[in-house]
């Protein structure tokens, strides 16, 4: 699934997060569920400006998603998505193997 949050502050974020969880079918890693069934979740959160900055995103998944661990009690990790995430320089080049 992919989500797009209205939240604007990253409390609210932390709801919407846990509501979406929520959504996900226990044993979501599982290659047993029904064709369909979402076992992942994109949440797109455009509307917290203080996210503009990389460096604020990952202070806040650092300190407050415990780097991805935030749902662990769940079987759930939350995976860092930003889009400045990295260096463009830093992209495989032409003939780079990957």
């Amino acid at each position: 699934r992919v989500v797009t949050s209205s939240a604007t502050s990253p409390e609210t974020v932390l709801e919407d997060l846990t509501l979406e969880a929520l959504r996900l079918p226990p044993g979501a890693g599982d290659d047993k569920l029904p064709a369909g069934q979402p076992t992942t979740t994109l949440l797109c959160c455009p509307h917290v400006t203080e996210w503009s900055s990389f460096g604020n995103f990952h202070r806040f998944y650092s300190q407050e998603l415990n780097d991805g661990y935030f749902l662990a009690d769940q079987d759930l990790y939350v995976v860092e998505f930003h889009p400045h995430f990295g260096d463009l320089d830093s992209l495989p080049g032409k003939g780079d193997t990957i």
